[in-house]
């Protein structure tokens, strides 16, 4: 299995569309896994292959939708995914960003677009440059703290793990250097680590 040829779950409760997805991601050349029609037929192909990809329908007929399937998927098999939906209301596309998808495809969508939508999340995934690479790792390393940061920790992170100073961060979030210092000893105590080496080490690492 090359890069040019994926390993792409497909999670759709509609059997013919889910089939017209299938049929489409052989016509580019990938493998389709599945298609899943329920939540633990996508459950169990997950955990049992060798996944490069997953397209998830958002709006599952079931216990969990295609969003929290993701958030599943990244504490067990993290890989890009692309949501597939009908809608695009402010609701669902919020919902959707917080877990930081691949790309969002608006149904209906022809295998043009569906060729675009992969092409785009593996350059992206698989051969980030530095900064989408350190998003994913603060992604990646903020879901594993058992207390989360606030929105202004966070923000202090982010400019942190890009290499700027306490003064600088202070600058650009227009806070005193004071407030910046405040905020990294809180985001100390919740990761657990003692300086600023340490996070930033702890963090590459992921």
């Amino acid at each position: 299995m090359t890069m040019k040829s994926l390993r792409i779950l497909v999670v759709e409760d509609n059997a013919v569309v889910a089939a017209d997805i299938a049929a489409c991601l052989q016509e580019l050349g990938h493998c389709p896994v599945g298609p899943a029609y329920q939540l633990h037929q996508a459950k169990e192909l997950i955990k049992s292959n060798e996944l490069h990809m997953a397209l998830l329908d958002i709006h599952l007929q079931q216990p969990m939708d295609g969003i929290e399937l993701a958030e599943w998927m990244f504490n067990h098999k993290p890989v890009p995914v692309i949501f597939l939906s009908a809608y695009s209301d402010d609701i669902t596309l919020t919902r959707a960003r917080a877990v930081h998808p691949a790309q969002f495809l608006i149904k209906p969508f022809d295998k043009k677009q569906l060729k675009i939508a992969i092409e785009i999340a593996k350059t992206n995934y698989y051969f980030p440059d530095s900064m989408q690479r350190i998003s994913r790792q603060l992604y990646k390393f903020t879901r594993q703290l058992n207390q989360p940061l606030s929105k202004s920790e966070l923000s202090v992170l982010k400019l942190l793990t890009e290499g700027y100073s306490n003064r600088e961060i202070a600058e650009k979030l227009y806070l005193s250097e004071h407030t910046v210092k405040s905020h990294l000893k809180k985001i100390y105590l919740k990761t657990e680590v003692k300086s600023r080496t340490d996070l930033l080490s702890t963090i590459s690492q992921l």
